[in-house]
């Protein structure tokens, strides 16, 4: 329960048509309460605003409504909404407070002249840490850096979170770390600890690759981050990105939790990734990664380049729980894992595999080919393994080709059944099939099976 002052912005001057400018009338306000903490009530209205509001400890700002969902020009009558035409760091500033609650709100830019962010958190020294309950809000429209920016600011509440970001130079639409890595005001590296998230609500239309819905970059000091429900929508890039390393050289705390957060592609868009873990430092490792029961659409992954789940090759997963659902195209994107990098725990992506009829050369043809027996054929399977089946006769040299995304990390030589006696056939890293001894006549290929990310 929200106590204290309550103080009325239209009392100090605001304007709720928009057309006078309401910054130094909604600060006036804000500043009021300052030493006392309390309320700050801001009817409904429009509330134009030409430089950033900064948010004092122990105070809340509170709205009569948020728009929400994907149509917020439809949505804005009877909501309160801040709209912002300025260059500064953020529409509203909470660097340096604590205990601030923010609800029932919305916060807008104009197309042309707006601020790097739409929301900034963060600490102006180790104290202050966050402690901040933001609900019912939300940030829609353009901003240079992200919409809502998050630096080691710890132990928050976010409740119904809303974000469309349409443009701008942003790539992301929630950015957290324990640094400030992409220079937005002057903020304290610190610790970045338990923040929740419920039914958050993210559309990303930037066509940027390396963009993300949520792009978390972890550090030693950050872990206990969780996101329930909610759902994501992406143009490009990922819909989650965690990067490792970066900051300071270590493995995050973890754990990492997102339980039915899920998401569908943009209109005519095409991201290349679910989840998408990354590092740029070789060895470290994320604990406790826990992912149940996401799901995220995609276009066909004709081309082999999208991925539900990516985990970097030098990048351990320590006791994780993945348990996810497939995406809705078909063929389904690929998974990467890397099992030696998996120390522990479940990883489940729960799809079935699809097998792909093999274009076959140089005069192979198919042994038997019809019910009940199968066609030469190959799949890469929910464990990241490519799986050949089928007999061939009667060619010479390479039988077929796999795709790109199915090619060996090594020449993979095995041996095989042809016109029942001993043969070999090389799968090379350039994804070719070819008979390397034994007779051209029915060579069996249901033997032979790879890793497709195996290491030495």
């Amino acid at each position: 329960m929200i106590t204290g002052a309550v103080v009325n912005a239209l009392d100090f001057g605001a304007d709720p048509t928009g057309v006078a400018d309401s910054t130094n009338a909604i600060q006036n306000a804000i500043n009021s309460l300052a030493t006392s903490g309390g309320v700050v009530r801001l009817p409904v209205g429009t509330y134009a605003v030409t430089s950033p509001i900064q948010m004092s400890s122990g105070v809340s700002l509170i709205g009569d409504g948020y728009f929400g969902g994907s149509s917020a020009t439809a949505q804005k009558e009877g909501t309160t909404t801040i709209i912002a035409t300025h260059t500064g760091n953020a529409i509203l500033n909470l660097k340096g407070c604590v205990s601030c609650t923010i609800s029932d709100l919305s916060l807008d830019t104009s197309t042309s002249t707006y601020p790097k962010t739409g929301m900034l958190l963060g600490r102006t020294s180790t104290a202050s840490a966050g402690y901040h309950n933001i609900s019912r809000v939300s940030v829609y429209g353009y901003f240079s850096v992200a919409a809502v920016y998050s630096i080691a600011s710890e132990d928050n509440v976010w409740e119904n979170l809303n974000i469309w970001l349409y443009g701008g130079a942003a790539k992301y639409c929630f950015y957290t770390s324990t640094a400030n890595n992409l220079s937005v005001d002057t903020l304290t590296t610190s610790s970045n600890i338990d923040n929740v998230f419920i039914h958050p609500f993210f559309i990303n239309a930037s066509s940027d690759s390396g963009s993300a819905c949520i792009y978390m970059e972890t550090a030693q000091q950050m872990g206990s981050w969780s996101f329930i429900g909610g759902y994501l929508t992406a143009n490009a890039g990922s819909y989650v990105r965690i990067n490792t390393g970066s900051v300071d050289g270590l493995s995050p705390l973890g754990p990492f939790t997102f339980v039915g957060t899920s998401g569908e592609r943009l209109a005519s868009g095409n991201p290349s990734y679910g989840f998408n873990l990354t590092t740029s430092v070789a060895g470290l490792r994320i604990p406790g990664l826990t992912i149940t029961g996401c799901r995220f659409d995609f276009q066909a992954n004709t081309g082999g380049t999208i991925y539900l789940f990516s985990q970097a090759s030098n990048l351990c997963l320590l006791n994780p729980n993945i348990v996810m659902q497939p995406p809705e195209a078909s063929p389904y994107a690929n998974i990467q894992f890397y099992r030696n990098q998996i120390m522990g725990g479940i990883v489940d992506i729960g799809r079935s595999s699809i097998w792909n009829t093999a274009t076959l050369n140089s005069g192979w043809s198919n042994t038997y080919g019809t019910p009940p027996y199968a066609a030469a054929a190959y799949q890469l399977d929910q464990t990241g393994y490519v799986n050949l089946r089928g007999t061939v006769t009667g060619g010479t040299g390479t039988i077929f080709t796999l795709p790109s995304n199915m090619w060996p990390t090594y020449n993979m030589l095995y041996s095989t059944i042809s016109n029942g006696a001993a043969a070999q056939v090389l799968v090379d890293t350039s994804g070719n099939v070819t008979l390397q001894s034994g007779s051209a006549a029915s060579v069996d290929l249901t033997a032979i099976r790879f890793d497709i990310n195996y290491q030495y």
